[in-house]
């Protein structure tokens, strides 16, 4: 029977993939890891990414009206659930009505947190959505840098992390940037042609 699995550990389930986990959580804790797209995220972090949430679909955004909500209004899920149930969800997917309540918490936070005199949390538009780095880099670059432009990053073997500038195979934008990888040699920085 299939179901017993979903309540079984995984170091019981498969104990070799346990213990790589473990072991990969050792060498984070001992070394110091200076790669800018990778960083030591904290247990409760890990536990939500780890959650029942990463089992849905969650396609979409929350309602709109959720952005000016205070957190106690947000957090009210006899008021929040009973709008769900009548009016639906904007989500392409039904059944995330939690995860809803859970991402405009997030966003409310979040705009909370960067919120000025100047701006307030409603002034300021949220996205707590996860994004890698590849569309993020793209988006910087289309927002900022001119078609023809010079972009310059270190190699990969020098402490480089965009992949915009190496190996051909993986460049996004090269027909409308001009990408030029930079090399340290003799302790020097070097434009590599």
């Amino acid at each position: 029977m299939f179901y017993p699995y979903f309540n079984t550990a995984l170091e019981e389930l498969d104990p070799d993939v346990h213990q790589l986990i473990q072991l990969e959580a050792e060498r984070q804790r001992r070394r110091i890891i200076l790669i800018p797209s990778e960083s030591a995220s904290p247990v409760a972090v890990r536990e939500a990414l780890g959650s029942t949430f990463q089992n849905i679909y969650a396609e979409g955004y929350p309602t709109e009206d959720t952005r000016w909500m205070t957190e106690g209004e947000i957090l009210d899920y006899r008021t929040r659930l009973a709008f769900y149930r009548r009016y639906s969800d904007p989500r392409y997917y039904k059944g995330v009505e939690y995860a809803d309540t859970v991402e405009a918490l997030a966003r409310r936070r979040c705009a909370e947190a960067f919120a000025t005199d100047e701006f307030s949390p409603d002034d300021i538009y949220v996205n707590v959505q996860a994004l890698s780095g590849a569309p993020a880099n793209n988006a910087v670059f289309q927002a900022l840098v001119e078609p023809g432009d010079t972009v310059m990053s270190m190699d990969l073997l020098h402490g480089g992390i965009s992949r915009m500038v190496h190996r051909p195979t993986v460049r996004e934008n090269t027909s409308t940037l001009c990408p030029t990888p930079l090399i340290v040699k003799q302790g020097k920085l070097i434009m590599r042609r």
